[in-house]
């Protein structure tokens, strides 16, 4: 007997013990559905609780990052924050303290991002539904400066169609400082390994390097080049009669003079001591290094002042060598270098020019 049965026709019908029989099976289905029920509530609540077990989770992971973390929708208003964007606020000037903007709270100014040094993450993902990262210059309200790493991920309707991001915000400032920190001192060391400590010109390695490509260069383009050798004569009596503290006064202000006397294409450089080089490119005749040579000579001789009125007098060898076709770097060098001694044997105070006979 099914229930389109049980109407009041057929229940007058029924005997007593079928009537039994029906009201026992009506209590028993009555039970289950009961126990249904109840087991429903109790999955409910118990898928409740997980639930909330795992938003609280989810939130305390996400508020013990200690970057800043925005869920920022497409008008720019920030819908959820961490603790660590929440706690910048208080100090902050927002329109709306209950629909804060991402730009009032990252980047405390009252527009949008806009400029090149400042591309705003929202519209890069908007306009590529991909994420992005770019890097902020960020101004606190004491004045200071922050760089930071800005990463946004798009979020995603139920069409597909992006409506949001998830930005992070990291704080770059100490690892940029360092970096540039690095770089300067990488610089530096660079710098002091090619130039001589105590007057600041090129030291004899990047010389050796400037002659070489000045070689190449003259021979590729048929130009010519002159070469140098300068060696201060009655140094070692300055050290001696006055100290090195003198002696290096002397070398400074030398390097300063002859310094006055080159081109800009020219390279000068102190190899050591007392003695510098001059590489001339680019001359007409071999007479334009003899014209400096006397230049040279001529601003040497003149007194050097060591202070309290008292002067000393000192005066330069200079030896001149000339490119030829056939000449290497440490020939060129050579040949500057006897012309220079050739110039003392003949009594100091003079230049000489490289020739085969020396």
């Amino acid at each position: 007997m099914n229930d389109d049965d049980l109407n009041d026709d057929s229940l007058g019908k029924l005997t007593k013990t079928e009537l039994t029989s029906l009201l026992k099976e009506s209590r028993q289905k009555r039970v289950e559905l009961e126990r249904l029920l109840e087991m429903d509530v109790v999955q409910m609540e118990e898928t409740r609780r997980k639930l909330a077990d795992e938003h609280e989770y989810l939130k305390a992971v996400v508020n013990n990052v200690s970057d800043s973390i925005m869920v920022i929708d497409k008008d720019y208003a920030v819908k959820l924050m961490n603790d660590a964007t929440r706690s910048t606020l208080k100090d902050l000037n927002i329109f709306d303290i209950n629909n804060p903007k991402c730009y009032e709270v990252s980047h405390h100014r009252s527009t949008p991002c806009d400029s090149e040094e400042h591309p705003c993450p929202l519209k890069k993902v908007l306009e590529t539904s991909q994420p992005a990262t770019v890097l902020h210059n960020h101004s606190d309200p004491d004045g200071s400066s922050h760089f930071f790493e800005l990463t946004a991920t798009p979020i995603f309707d139920q069409n597909s169609v992006c409506v949001g991001i998830v930005e992070s915000a990291h704080d770059m400032t100490e690892h940029i400082t360092l970096n540039d920190e690095l770089k300067e001192k990488g610089e530096l060391l660079q710098y002091q390994a090619h130039h001589d400590g105590l007057t600041g010109l090129p030291n004899r390695a990047l010389f050796s390097d400037r002659l070489e490509q000045a070689i190449i260069s003259c021979s590729r383009n048929h130009h010519k080049l002159a070469l140098l050798f300068i060696d201060l004569d009655h140094f070692k009596s300055v050290n001696d009669t006055h100290g090195h503290h003198a002696g290096d006064e002397v070398l400074r202000e030398a390097a300063k003079r002859i310094n006055s006397t080159i081109r800009q294409i020219d390279t000068f450089a102190r190899l050591g001591g007392d003695e510098f080089t001059i590489i001339m490119k680019d001359i007409k005749r071999k007479e334009d290094a003899s014209t400096l040579a006397s230049k040279i000579i001529a601003k040497i001789i003149e007194p050097f002042e060591l202070g309290n009125g008292l002067f000393v007098s000192i005066s330069c060898s200079v030896g001149v060598s000339v490119h030829k076709k056939s000449d290497s770097a440490e020939d060129l060098l050579k040949h500057a270098d006897s012309a220079m001694y050739k110039a003392k044997e003949l009594g100091k105070n003079n230049f000489q020019h490289y020739e085969e006979a020396l």
